[in-house]
């Protein structure tokens, strides 16, 4: 699943920033995440758009994060 989720991403990256689900802000790591909810395999997956400081923790731009949260 995270290789379609990132696939559909990249795709629709403006989409995502315009019409966001969610927006997470991630104080620790200094970052902003767009959220679009998508369907995938019959399971609801998140997909972010990471926007600020780079970091190990965001491999890439379009970053699939399970749903619902963990931990």
């Amino acid at each position: 699943w995270r290789k379609e989720a990132r696939k559909w991403g990249l795709q629709n990256i403006a989409k995502i920033l315009q019409e966001p689900d969610f927006i997470f802000l991630d104080t620790l790591m200094g970052a902003i995440l767009y959220v679009k909810k998508r369907t995938i395999k019959k399971t609801i997956k998140l997909i972010a758009v990471v926007v600020g400081r780079e970091s190990k923790h965001y491999i890439y731009t379009v970053e699939p994060i399970a749903y619902p949260p963990q931990g």
